[in-house]
């Protein structure tokens, strides 16, 4: 089964006339859960900071990606609900 990466978040929209005939589509940029990934990574830096300052436990690179991945996850299936 293929994970839902909600599709490209700054896709480029190409136009082509070859054929005469106006031919609009959009091609590449990150995928829009990426973008969220990155988003969620801004947000978490203060809860992880307070995490760190309150238990002086310092999480793993890798518990922060799965974290951050597991917020993405949560935004495309909210999204999804209302398509």
């Amino acid at each position: 089964m293929t994970k839902n990466d909600g599709g490209s978040a700054f896709p480029e929209i190409i136009t082509d006339k070859s054929d005469g005939t106006p031919d609009t589509y959009s091609y590449g940029g990150m995928s829009l859960r990426d973008w969220y990934k990155g988003q969620a990574l801004g947000h978490l830096s203060q809860l992880l900071l307070e995490k760190i300052l309150n238990t002086g436990q310092h999480p793993t690179p890798d518990e922060i990606a799965i974290l951050s991945g597991q917020i993405a996850d949560a935004m495309l299936k909210e999204r999804s609900k209302n398509e």
